[in-house]
Order: structure tokens, then sequence, then C-alpha cells
């Protein structure tokens, strides 16, 4: 089936029942989902012979709801982080540190032992590109916000979810770090 909202409608709805069902939370449902979508192309299709692109059924559903996602992904971020600047303790420091030190080292580390292993690296891929985009998937403005506002209720509400979200807050200023970095290490964006 090459057309991708069979897919999100009819094992997405499944799956969102189940997480539901399973008392887990079900946003998460197209991670089961989304994996499963063909990655080969359907040279068949009409329109793609007329403009001689070719886009597998993944591609088509990120260029489809691109522009959708992104809009999300800003106004969930707005609504859930609503948290007062005074709502900074150790835990708002230890969720800054986990989120660019540890991703930045978790990402670096294991991309290189997968490289050891005899796993290449993305083509114009470097130990410095890969700092740089440890730093960047540290910005924890959606993910981490989420969790933060899951993992922290009921007594821990008050003590901890505000910080934890006001250190997933801080986590933006990746980008003011990663943008220093690719300058600094003289990091240029490949020509296609």
């Amino acid at each position: 089936i090459q057309s991708w909202p069979i897919y999100i409608l009819i094992p997405g709805i499944l799956s969102w029942y189940g997480l539901y069902s399973a008392h887990l939370h079900p946003a998460l449902a197209l991670v089961f989902v989304v994996p499963f979508l063909p990655t080969e192309t359907n040279h068949k299709n009409q329109d793609e012979q007329h403009t001689g692109h070719h886009h597998s059924t993944l591609e088509q559903f990120e260029h489809s709801l691109k522009l959708f996602v992104d809009f999300g992904l800003f106004f969930f971020a707005f609504a859930n982080a609503g948290v007062e600047f005074s709502s900074v303790s150790e835990i708002t420091w230890i969720i800054l540190a986990a989120l660019l030190a540890g991703k930045t080292i978790g990402i670096v580390g294991f991309s290189w032992l997968g490289k050891l292993l005899g796993f290449p690296l993305p083509t114009g891929m470097g130990l410095k590109e890969l700092i740089v985009t440890g730093v960047i998937a540290g910005i924890g403005l959606t993910v981490a916000l989420f969790v933060a506002g899951v993992a922290y209720t009921g007594e821990t509400f008050g003590i901890y979810q505000g910080p934890a979200k006001m250190g997933a807050l801080l986590s933006g200023f990746g980008l003011l770090i990663a943008w220093l970095l690719a300058k600094a290490f003289n990091i240029k964006p490949l020509k296609k």
C-alpha cells in the first residue's frame, strides 16, 4: 500500500486506542506505525511520472505533514512551557546538563562506536559535525517539556515540574552554542 493516510488512519487509530487502553500516553501512537511506512518508491504513480520525482510513502508522509507538525510543535512548546522564571533549582541545571551534555555525549559516542564497528557516517559528517548535531539534538523544547509534564504529577508537581520545564526551556540556548561551535569548527553546508 503506497498511500500514507491509510497507515495513519487504520493502524494509527488502533495504536492510539491500544496505548490509551493500556493507560500509556497515546501521543506515542505513531511511534509504532511510522517504521512500517514503505521506503521504496512507487514508479507507477501518475503524478510522479509527469514531474519526474519519485518519493517513497515515508517521504510523502513527511512532506505532506511538515508544516502542520512544525506549527504543532511550536504551539505545543508554547502551551506546555507555562512556568515562572523563579522556578529555577538544582533540578533545572540537572535537566539542562542532561539535555545538552548528555545527548551530545550519547550521539557522538554511539556514532563513533558505530563507525568503529564498520557502519559509515553520512557523507560530510565527521567528529566536529557530530558534536554540533549532538548539541542541536539536546534542545528540549518539545519532548523534554512533554516528559516533564507527564513525569512530575501528584505530590511532585510543585516541587519538580516547574524546575524541570525551566531546564527544558533553557536548553533552547543550545541553538546559540551550536551556532558558535559551527563557526569555531568552520563547518559549511554541503552543496547539492
